[in-house]
């Protein structure tokens, strides 16, 4: 079955960061979290400042990737309730579908343009959300 993700929007950014942190605090670690690297949306106008764009957006998109992935095995319904919402079906009619359904939604969700940008934003909000809650360990 061929399953479309909707475009992202504002609350899927918020929806990330919460289950980053969900993620973070039941792994016990952040080292996945502090992997993330910021935005590639700004440059110059050189080859070099274009390659070093292209080489950061790859990054962006391999630690999402490999962060979706370890969220998937530690949070699964979080994750697979968040899935559902992307591509518009029940719990139970996800259940049902391909064995491989989250891969093929996570490289929907990550070759969407734009996503590394999005990405790291929902990183950052996951930062200043720890901050607020911990201000003594900023």
């Amino acid at each position: 079955m061929t399953i479309e993700v909707r475009k992202l929007k504002r609350k899927d950014r918020v929806t990330l960061a919460r289950l980053i942190k969900k993620f973070a605090d039941i792994s016990g670690t952040d080292s996945l979290v502090n992997m993330v690297p910021p935005s590639s949306s700004k440059g110059g106008d050189t080859e070099d400042a274009e390659e070093s764009k292209k080489d950061a957006t790859a990054e962006v998109l391999e630690t999402a990737f490999t962060l979706l992935e370890q969220m998937l095995q530690v949070i699964e319904d979080d994750v697979s309730e968040w899935f559902c919402k992307l591509i518009g079906v029940s719990r139970e009619a996800y259940d049902d579908l391909d064995f491989d359904i989250e891969v093929q939604i996570i490289e929907q969700i990550v070759s969407q343009k734009g996503f590394e940008d999005f990405f790291s934003v929902g990183s950052r909000v996951l930062n200043k959300i720890k901050n607020l809650a911990n201000p003594s360990k900023s």
